[in-house]
């Protein structure tokens, strides 16, 4: 058989099974020990109902025992599945009334007992050689449950039956014009069709002691083709194997014609069928040959066939629009064909359900899923939960208390432009901690049209929300008010070692990291790409390349920008201002940028208005407009500043690092390179120790501890004065 070249995607289920028995009867009364089996799904193999439930008829020998060691036997009968998951007897079982726990063992096979007595020694059962319905097909399986230390219940006990034989699906696809019609027989060869079986009470429910007999025999099974291997086209013919070894040179599969012609395919190497697995073969077949691809799964896991327990197949969609069908049931390590692609997607037929991936390149995932086909959280390591594809994180929008919670992204996630939520509103803020651990996040897509909170995350609020370490390396945020690569709104929290390099775009404020600071932090962040703000019918636009606006106390430390920031109003208003900064808009009510510098270019414009009074078109290379105990400490500014007023009265301001007005503000040791803006380096009615410098200059760190150098500690911001072509160099970078 050729084995596909593969990656490893493990997924890893939590099942919900209905194993709670925990009701207690009265004490003095009988109770009457009832079983159940099971449920039915569907799905595109030829008998999946008999993957999760025991057929309506079959029958089941059932033992029970006292969990004692002396006498322990209590019952032994043949009971029969009734079709909805229960087992039926011809008497009723009971448990002890002194209140001992039973045992009970159960066996589905087509072996003779000549009584009810535990099968203490070998016995054979046989698959059949006919396998083309699905009597035969029920026929031949071999299903074991044990269900130890039952207290006294009046709930049904569900029997967690395991399968113990070997399971083929063969699906066909003929060339050179054969029909169905043409098919007279499909066989599988060269397998022996008895299993000498060894059981004891103490062995494991998935384990038994198989050992094939008898000589190998050819077992006869559908004849169903399709029309392609897609999810959509694909029929299987499934079929029940002795688990054992098969020798290379076996003819293993033949395809009679009506017409006499014999097309046949001989294993290439000794091939191992084991007992548990399932083994789905893609046979492509003409007039002389037949090619064949292997994909080989668990079955079901080892997972029991119980109510609540689903056939969960998995289809594997790569951005390239290729996409790859993984026939295994739920859970367990499965392979797919994944090198040098991006998987899209993890698509779950049999549940409607389909969780976006966005990782390229993978060695191995882990999801989280449970028998309703759900995705949730997987548990927490060193207490955080880890997050590794784009689903994982949407869940933080999704499940209860998920916004308080602490998370941690741990491999480079592409949001492959597919449409984002962002993280977090003012109804529902985020108030946890997400480390994005220093791997990227790609290809971001926010279109907040008539949303507020455009980004990455929407809105964070409280002391304890953090953001740190996230790498937004692409993509576009637009919003219809506030838009940020990092978070839209910043509501005292702290956003710390972020990098953000996608477009950003909102109608009033626009920022690199964050949108809108009312308290909270920014520090060693850094914004490399563009940033529009563009106003119609607003009043105000502001737009800054590390935050649009900064208020009630909000801090920035150790940030740079170096794209171009952008802020256009077009409204009509005597109040429509717009204020462009290398690293805040707008900064006001007491807000600090402390050793920050931009070389991004920076432009502001507003268009003429109908009245006399109240335009502004501000721009700066640290802070657009500074008002209200305003503070900016250690900064400088090596990007051209521009701006533009049609028709205003009150015209442009462009300053090398701040426009202030209004008491208290305090504009101290920043430096602005010459020839970069028409104004100066700040307004003049305010009290400021500003300075101009031609190629480089050396900042007074004696007079001034915010230009001292360090590893980011209090004042420790710079690593040089010279690092950054010339200029100063963060501690960070």
């Amino acid at each position: 058989m050729k084995n596909s070249s593969s990656v490893l995607l493990l997924l890893s289920a939590l099942i919900i099974s209905c194993t709670d028995i925990s009701d207690s009867p009265d004490s003095d009364s009988l109770t009457e020990i009832r079983l159940s089996s099971g449920i039915e799904l569907h799905s595109k193999a030829a008998y999946p109902q008999t993957d999760i439930q025991i057929s309506e008829g079959e029958q089941v020998h059932v033992w029970v025992d006292r969990n004692i060691d002396l006498y322990p036997e209590l019952y032994g009968q043949t009971m029969t599945a009734d079709g909805s998951g229960n087992l039926a007897g011809d008497y009723k079982m009971y448990f002890p009334m002194n209140g001992d726990n039973v045992n009970i063992y159960a066996l589905h096979t087509n072996a003779y007992f000549p009584d009810t007595d535990f099968p203490v020694a070998t016995f054979t059962h046989s698959v059949q050689k006919v396998q083309t319905n699905l009597e035969q097909y029920v026929d031949s399986d071999l299903l074991y449950a044990r269900s130890k230390d039952i207290a006294r219940t009046e709930n049904t006990v569900p029997l967690r039956f395991y399968h113990q034989l070997a399971k083929l699906q063969v699906a066909i696809v003929a060339k050179d014009g054969i029909r169905q019609s043409d098919i007279a027989e499909v066989t599988v060869n060269g397998t022996r069709v008895l299993a000498n079986v060894s059981l004891t009470k103490d062995t494991n429910p998935n384990a038994l002691t198989i050992v094939p007999a008898g000589n190998p025999a050819a077992i006869s099974i559908g004849t169903d083709l399709s029309a392609d291997f897609s999810d959509e086209n694909i029929r299987y013919n499934d079929v029940i194997i002795v688990p054992q070894r098969v020798a290379a040179g076996t003819v293993f599969l033949g395809i009679t014609l009506k017409g006499g012609t014999n097309v046949t395919y001989k294993l290439d190497s000794d091939t191992v069928f084991e007992g548990g697995k399932k083994y789905t073969l893609q046979m492509t077949v003409d007039m002389k040959s037949i090619e064949l691809n292997t994909v080989v799964s668990d079955w079901l896991e080892g997972d029991p066939i119980i109510g609540n327990t689903g056939t969960v197949r998995y289809i594997v969609n790569y951005t390239d629009n290729t996409s790859e069908r993984i026939a295994v049931d739920k859970g367990g390590s499965i392979t797919f064909n994944g090198a040098g692609k991006t998987v899209r997607s993890i698509e779950l037929p049999d549940y409607g359900k389909t969780y976006l991936i966005g990782r390229k390149d993978m060695t191995g995932i882990e999801l989280n899923i449970d028998a309703g086909g759900n995705l949730s959280f997987r548990p927490s390591e060193d207490g955080y939960t880890p997050i590794g594809s784009y689903a994982e994180m949407q869940l933080i929008n999704t499940l209860d208390g998920a916004m308080a919670g602490y998370y941690r992204q741990e491999a480079d996630l592409d949001l492959m432009n597919e449409s984002w939520n962002p993280i977090g509103s003012e109804e529902k803020p985020f108030t946890g901690v997400f480390d994005g651990n220093g791997f990227e996040i790609s290809r971001i897509n926010v279109l907040e049209e008539t949303g507020v909170y455009a980004g990455l995350f929407g809105y964070m609020k409280g002391n304890q929300a953090l953001l740190k370490d996230i790498d937004l390396v692409s993509g576009v945020v637009e919003g219809n008010k506030y838009a940020a690569g990092i978070c839209a709104y910043n509501n005292g929290g702290t956003v710390s070692d972020c990098r953000n390099s996608c477009m950003i775009q909102s109608s009033i404020y626009s920022g690199g990291v964050v949108a809108y600071m009312d308290r909270g932090k920014v520090l060693n962040c850094c914004n490399t790409a563009n940033i529009l703000s563009s106003g119609n019918m607003r009043n105000i636009c502001s737009g800054g390349g590390i935050a649009g606006r900064v208020g009630n106390g909000g801090e920035i430390i150790a940030c740079y920008n170096i794209g171009a920031v952008s802020c256009e109003n077009y409204y009509q208003s005597r109040e429509a201002s717009s204020y462009s900064g290398g690293i805040s808009g707008l900064m006001e009510q007491n807000g600090t940028i402390t050793a920050c510098y931009n070389i991004g270019n920076i432009y502001s414009y507003t268009s003429f208005y109908f009245s006399s009074s109240g335009s502004y078109s501000c721009s700066s290379g640290v802070a657009g407009y500074v008002s209200s105990g305003g503070k900016i400490t250690a900064c400088y500014n090596a990007g051209r500043i521009t701006a533009e007023n049609i028709e205003s009265a009150r015209g442009e301001y462009v300053y090398g690092i701040a426009y202030a007005s209004g008491s208290n503000c305090n504009i101290s040791s920043c430096y602005w390179l010459e020839d970069m803006s028409e104004d100066g380096g700040v307004s003049g009615e305010v009290q400021t120790d500003v300075v101009k410098f031609t190629g480089t200059f050396t900042p007074d760190a004696e007079k001034y501890p915010e230009w001292g150098l360090g590893n980011g500690e209090t004042n420790g911001w710079w690593k040089n004065y010279n690092g950054n072509n010339n200029l100063p160099q963060l501690w960070w970078e």
